[in-house]
């Protein structure tokens, strides 16, 4: 299930159509996966209105705070640098609180689960490998759908050059729920921030995200991970491509529990259930883009994950 960014649809995951995406049809075509790529609502006002496909609309997703400022930290976003009002009336019926919101006000994460139970009734679904992932907004709609109650169906989680706003960095629903965050170091959009800074940024443009180290190390901590030690090299078969080099807190992560680690690679056999790094950090030297090795590598980390059924 992959989510695409503010203003684009579907076709970024599956055609490569919008600004700075990438189709991931090849990887699935060579790994047998199926790629699900919903486009999210836009809205008839006109400043919000266009075609999404070719990046001319502003399809958006309900998640991590779009819709939702004042949140529990209160704005999302610097007012001072606002000066549009992205508020999307046709579902935010009772208006937005402040200037801060930028989303649709449906419930997406209920569509999407609605659209998986449609799915997988009427596809050959291996129900224990159903991953999530996004980029840029469509991450926001990723790190919604890890902390929601229904969470439990997913195997991985991966986040490309996104985060959740200021105050909804939520922990994961379930344990475990593996997730790898893979974001460009000089992105000012949705700022990373560098390898030690925690708490919140600010982007170019005035909203305010949660750190990359923030959230990875309290999703670590959630899965019980030692992250009072420095986070150990997290080697993959794209190190190197702009630079990327991933680490991760993977000392004694107790609540991985008996979760599957497919140590065979893409091809899914010969499952073992033992410890395993289950928050991955990657950073790679570019910006507010997604770049070229990514559907690999989001595979290739996805490919390693599958749910214990009961």
């Amino acid at each position: 299930m992959m989510f695409h960014g503010w203003g684009y649809s579907g076709k970024e995951w599956t055609q490569g159509g919008g600004w700075g995406a990438q189709s991931m049809a090849p990887t699935a075509n060579t790994n047998n996966f199926i790629i699900v790529a919903p486009t999210g609502l836009g809205d008839s006002k006109k400043s919000l209105s266009g075609n999404c496909d070719n990046g001319a609309g502003y399809c958006s997703w309900n998640a991590a705070g779009t819709s939702q400022s004042p949140g529990p930290e209160g704005l999302t976003c610097n007012p001072n640098k606002q000066r549009t009002n992205y508020c999307y009336s046709d579902t935010c019926t009772d208006g937005c609180k402040d200037i801060c919101s930028w989303g649709t006000c449906n419930d997406d994460t209920t569509m999407v689960h609605a659209l998986l139970d449609k799915i997988e009734s009427e596809l050959c679904v291996d129900t224990s490998r159903v991953y999530v992932g996004g980029e840029s907004m469509g991450v926001m709609m990723t790190w919604q759908m890890g902390t929601d109650s229904r969470a439990a169906r997913f195997a991985a989680l991966s986040a490309t050059i996104g985060l959740p706003h200021h105050g909804y960095d939520f922990l994961p629903a379930v344990l475990p729920l593996p997730i790898m965050g893979i974001w460009g170091q000089n992105d000012r959009t949705i700022p990373p921030g560098d390898l030690s800074k925690s708490g919140f940024g600010e982007s170019s443009d005035g909203w305010y995200y949660t750190t990359a180290r923030q959230i990875t190390s309290d999703w670590a901590k959630a899965h019980g991970c030692n992250i009072g030690t420095q986070p150990t090299r997290y080697a993959t078969n794209s190190d190197g491509q702009k630079n990327l080099a991933c680490t991760s807190f993977s000392a004694n992560c107790q609540n991985s529990g008996r979760h599957a680690l497919l140590e065979s690679g893409l091809n899914g056999t010969n499952a073992t259930a033992r410890n395993f790094a289950p928050v991955v950090d990657c950073r790679f030297n570019g910006a507010h883009t997604v770049e070229a090795f990514v559907p690999q590598l989001m595979w290739e980390f996805f490919s390693k994950h599958q749910r214990v059924l009961k």
